[in-house]
């Protein structure tokens, strides 16, 4: 009998997300569910937080995270890697099989999060995790090459995220040629476009992405010009494992001219 074929969208995952499948029924609402070679993370009957196959967990699944992935190709080396907003630790694991990275730290605020994290999503003990605030955590850390960050407050983005102190602290906190991934849930485009204005005043690229069949939105952060589709994909062969997947979301990416470049 031939072995059925691994969850390839969100919306498979939606439909396998059964009881017969489910783990685990943990509080707050949260389940854990396994079928067809992935494991998940459901924080209610039409959201997925967090999913990784079983045979290779360092390779982001979800359409968000592969497009946070997309920040890795815009650093020569990253060699230190923060990761604000930790969760099931996916771009934690990711960040972590990027060759050239020699420090990789997870940041998490939530301890419950991080146990389900080591105990049902196997999340190497080696790989470094800090139980901090995320914003505070980000004021005082040294340089870094490459940032994602990927942090709710319940279903919800906390407050600060995208303000003026969080935009200066993430500025400061990028080593020079550094690189950042965030991921929104904006709830109207009033916050987003708000939260776009504010980046541009500490960026100067600045690509917006919303992978297809989600309400989130992920935004890549440079101090330089991105760069064009063709310079992308080259930037994707040379950089991920499993360049394609990523490249697909290409099509979905909206670089948004600085303000220099609009009066230039």
């Amino acid at each position: 009998m031939t072995e059925a074929a691994p969850p390839a969208t969100l919306e498979d995952l939606l439909r396998l997300g059964v009881d017969d499948n489910c783990l685990a029924e943990l509080d707050g609402g949260l389940r854990i569910y396994e079928a067809r070679g992935t494991r998940w993370l459901s924080s209610g009957p039409s959201a997925v937080q967090s999913a990784l196959r079983l045979a290779r967990p360092d390779s982001p699944l979800l359409p968000n995270h592969l497009a946070m992935a997309l920040a890795s190709a815009l650093v020569r080396r990253p060699r230190r890697v923060l990761d604000l907003g930790t969760g099931c630790g996916v771009m934690l694991r990711f960040a972590a099989s990027l060759m050239e990275a020699e420090e990789v730290v997870g940041v998490e605020a939530v301890p419950a999060m991080l146990a389900i994290a080591r105990d049902y999503f196997s999340l190497p003990v080696q790989l470094r995790v800090v139980v901090a605030d995320a914003l505070e955590f980000l004021r005082a850390c040294d340089a870094q090459d490459l940032v994602f960050c990927d942090v709710f407050d319940g279903s919800d983005e906390p407050h600060w995220l995208l303000g003026r102190d969080f935009c200066s602290a993430l500025a400061a906190a990028l080593a020079p040629g550094g690189a950042a991934a965030i991921n929104l849930l904006p709830r109207s485009q009033r916050q987003l476009h708000d939260q776009l204005r504010e980046v541009l005043d500490h960026f100067r690229g600045v690509g917006l992405l919303k992978p297809p069949g989600q309400d989130n939105v992920v935004l890549l952060l440079s101090q330089d010009q991105l760069p064009d589709a063709v310079r992308w994909r080259d930037l994707l062969e040379h950089r991920l494992r499993s360049p394609s997947a990523c490249a697909m979301l290409l099509e979905h990416l909206r670089v948004i001219p600085s303000p220099d470049l609009r009066s230039a």
